[in-house]
């Protein structure tokens, strides 16, 4: 995960902040390495979505901030 961060100070009443993150993720298990997941055990079928088979997932989150900060 990586992330950055500004805020500036308009007046002594005004403040605006920017943020921007990106995570960036992938998660690979071979077969039969999980049995919460792709295991070959016979007694376990109903907890065992992907038996047997190779399991590749991933995940990219990219995020901007905005706020505008007003003292009344």
């Amino acid at each position: 995960m990586w992330g950055l961060g500004a805020g500036i100070t308009v007046d002594k009443n005004t403040e605006i902040d920017l943020a921007w993150s990106m995570l960036h993720t992938k998660f690979t298990a071979p077969a039969n390495t999980s049995c919460n997941m792709n295991c070959t055990d016979l007694f376990n079928m109903i907890y065992n979505p992907y038996a047997g088979l190779d399991v590749t997932a991933g995940m990219k989150l990219d995020y901007v901030g905005f706020s505008i900060r007003k003292k009344f």
